[in-house]
């Protein structure tokens, strides 16, 4: 008795916020991030329908204003709550009814767990920023996520790579082997990203990336990357500058270690 009375009060607070809210976007009906609040606070009491509508209206809003990844994330949440929503864009929408599902019931459980804030972090990452609109959401298609916990190593130096990572939450940290003696070569974390050697090489994994904090992390595998290589060199040779950055810092720590 006591939840369904705590759930009924939580209903009606939301609903007064809902009502102070309409008349913020009454007075400035061009702020995306209203609408997505509003929509937020609809799917919360279960009126599915307006919340819908507040999405379409927020992610309109945001596409207008050129932030097309805040745009295609709420598009993604639109199409979680309802897949066939004929108001989804084709390409969005499209990818369910290809195969009647979300390509496989893993990877829509992955992406369920994808928060607008998290696709806009990854979006507006300096390693994706060259990326079309397309390009976006084919990330989106082919991603995965993965979590890691404290003391986990998450590649092994010397194994064969096959994936590139791209830290969406949490600390990681960077070691290496010399003769024996384990080498800290530095620590990565939240829009950082790592596992492009072996990818851009083809030679074994050089360092092993041990997880420091709890945390999340989007997984890319090689053949989805090297065919947006194909189509996106500007996207390799921001990898490739990431990297050549990596290498000449490594080797300035060895050097640092010889003195």
């Amino acid at each position: 008795m006591t939840d369904i009375i705590s759930t009924i009060f939580s209903k009606k607070k939301k609903k007064e916020v809902i009502k102070g809210l309409i008349k913020v976007i009454k007075e400035n009906p061009k702020d995306p991030t209203n609408y997505l609040q509003l929509g937020q606070l609809y799917m919360e009491i279960d009126n599915k329908e307006e919340g819908i509508k507040a999405l379409f209206k927020s992610a309109e809003l945001f596409a207008k204003e050129a932030f097309f990844s805040k745009a295609i994330a709420i598009y993604k949440k639109i199409e979680q709550i309802e897949p066939d929503h004929p108001l989804l864009p084709a390409n969005i929408r499209s990818t369910h009814e290809k195969t009647g599902e979300y390509y496989s019931e893993s990877k829509k459980v992955q992406h369920e767990k994808l928060s607008q804030e998290t696709y806009s972090l990854i979006f507006q990452s300096e390693l994706f920023s060259s990326l079309e609109n397309v390009e976006f959401e084919q990330i989106i298609r082919i991603s995965k996520l993965e979590k890691y916990i404290p003391g986990q190593i998450i590649i092994s130096e010397g194994e064969l790579g096959d994936s590139m990572y791209f830290i969406i939450s949490g600390r990681v940290k960077v070691i290496t082997k010399n003769v024996g003696e384990t080498i800290e070569l530095g620590y990565l974390e939240e829009k950082d990203f790592f596992g492009e050697v072996s990818i851009l090489t083809e030679q074994p994994r050089t360092a092993t990336i041990v997880g420091l904090t709890s945390g999340e992390l989007l997984v890319l595998n090689k053949n989805d990357l090297q065919d947006l290589f194909k189509k996106n060199p500007d996207f390799q040779r921001k990898v490739e500058e990431f990297y050549q950055k990596r290498v000449y810092n490594t080797i300035d720590i060895f050097l640092k270690k010889l003195k």
